[in-house]
Parts: structure tokens; C-alpha cells; sequence
């Protein structure tokens, strides 16, 4: 079983962006006398920028284990997914056009991110290509859904291919996710070995 979690270092630029916006938000709010368009405005961004902190934290503190079975989520509700259980599996690149064909090309993979949306019987699992070893997760996703007759739309199996991960065969880890895994086995909690 190999564990995998978001590194501090990823979630930097979120966390400074949710001070910002609770900073701004806030800081109107707290410092100018109350009208209603500036509490509703303003409020909003309160709001939103606490619900993405949220998130954030969320995030920082989640764990993902993967295994044949399944993927179990320790997070603060804690969740086990079989992959029998998988139903929908969508793969979105978010960028600017310039970084998303670049990607598509192979030239530039630095930029915009992935996000892998996972939909199994009463649950849904959201990770992006900030999450060490994305590709292998992805990977396993593709050949549940392929297991469990799970049709892909063109867009994700595009973005697959782009991973290295062909949707429409049974074929080995992209290389560089299986090196990656290799390498972190002993850290990882890779079972069996």
C-alpha cells in the first residue's frame, strides 16, 4: 500500500492566498464604517476566501492510500473506496491555453494543474497533480474504471494519454510514476516488500 499526501511546499501559494483575501475581506469590513453594498462585497470575499483557507487545511492534512483494493482517504471523515465501487473517473487540465497546449505537446509541463475527480457509490474523491505520485493514482483509477465499464469522455482520456496512461489498455505505470514509487517505498508504506 503506498501513502501519499500533499507536501507543505505545494500549499505556500494557496495559504498566501487565502491570508490575502482574509486580510482585504476582513480588513474592510473591521476598519470602515458598515454600509450594505461594502458588507456584501466584501463579506463575499470574507466568505470565500475562508471557505478556500478550508480547503487548504483540508488538504494539508489529508492522506490518500492506495492499494489494489481501493483507495482509503484519511482526512477528517476518514473514508475507504473500493474500486469495484468506482462510477465516474474525469481528469480536467486548469491553465491558460498556451500551458495546456504546451503540456499536450510535451514541451512545457510546468503550469497550470490536473485534477483527478473520482466518483464511487455514495462518495467522490477530488486530488490535482500537486499530490506526489498524481500519475500512479491515476494510473490505478484507469484500470478500475476500465474493470468496472466506466466510460471516459474524450477530454479525460486525452489528458491521460498526455499522463502517459493509456485509457484503452491494460499497460504498466507510466515509467516515471513506477521509478517514483520504487523510490519511496520504504517511506511510502509499500506493503509487501
Amino acid at each position: 500500500m503506498l501513502e501519499f499526501r500533499y507536501p507543505s511546499r505545494a500549499l505556500v501559494g494557496d495559504w498566501l492566498r487565502t491570508i490575502c483575501g482574509l486580510v482585504i475581506g476582513l480588513g474592510v469590513l473591521l476598519f470602515t464604517p458598515p454600509v450594505l453594498w461594502r458588507l456584501v462585497v466584501f463579506g463575499g470575499i470574507a466568505v470565500l476566501f475562508g471557505y478556500f483557507g478550508w480547503r487548504t487545511l483540508e488538504r494539508q492534512l489529508q492522506r490518500v492510500f492506495l492499494s489494489d483494493e481501493g483507495v482509503a482517504v484519511k482526512d477528517w471523515r476518514g473514508r475507504v473506496l473500493p474500486w469495484s465501487s468506482l462510477s465516474g473517473l474525469r481528469l480536467r487540465f486548469y491553465g491558460t491555453r498556451r500551458q495546456h497546449r504546451r503540456l499536450h505537446e510535451g514541451e512545457d509541463t510546468t503550469g497550470g494543474f490536473l485534477e483527478l475527480r473520482l466518483a464511487f457509490a455514495g462518495s467522490r474523491l477530488v486530488l490535482d497533480s500537486a499530490l506526489p505520485g498524481f500519475a500512479l493514482v491515476a494510473w490505478r483509477a484507469t484500470q478500475a474504471a476500465r474493470a468496472c465499464h466506466v466510460k471516459l469522455d474524450p477530454v479525460t482520456a486525452g489528458n491521460l494519454l498526455t499522463l502517459g496512461v493509456d485509457p484503452d489498455q491494460d499497460t504498466a505505470p507510466p515509467e516515471y510514476a513506477a521509478e517514483w514509487a520504487e523510490a519511496q517505498g520504504p517511506r511510502m508504506g509499500v506493503a509487501g516488500e
